[in-house]
């Protein structure tokens, strides 16, 4: 199954966003999944400074997202990725899976499923109707 993880977290960091999210990634590669992380681009990024960051390289995919130019750069963050994202995609995956309600919100309703992973409940009643949905 192909998963793609759409999220705003710098890569390396050694925010506590940032490593759960780089070991949800590995956790679901190493569980048999083809996983593509799609994050914010980040120059100080290497496959040396992420190893030494996160004690191991990533066994998956990273797509860094150029979401400080041109058009993007005048977007909000989550806006800038999406925008970045439907670009960069070469094909669609079985899944798409994000952390950032203003991305589940967009994504939803489409002919892709989306797992949104939330922290906390969506306060805007709009985004809860359009992310939450009974599983099927």
């Amino acid at each position: 199954m192909k998963i793609h993880f759409i999220d705003g977290t710098v890569i390396p960091s050694p925010a506590a966003n940032a490593i759960q999210v780089f070991y949800a990634c590995q956790g679901m590669q190493d569980a048999g999944l083809d996983v593509t992380l799609f994050v914010p681009e980040n120059p100080a990024a290497t496959p040396e400074t992420i190893a030494r960051v996160y004690g191991e390289a990533p066994r998956f995919g990273i797509v860094f997202l150029r979401t400080r130019r041109g058009l993007a750069r005048r977007l909000p963050l989550s806006l800038a990725l999406l925008l970045r994202y439907r670009a960069a995609a070469k094909a669609d995956p079985d899944v798409r899976y994000t952390r950032n309600r203003t991305i589940a919100a967009a994504l939803t309703g489409k002919r892709i499923p989306l797992v949104y992973e939330a922290h906390q409940f969506p306060a805007a009643v709009g985004h809860a109707e359009r992310i939450v949905a009974p599983a099927r």
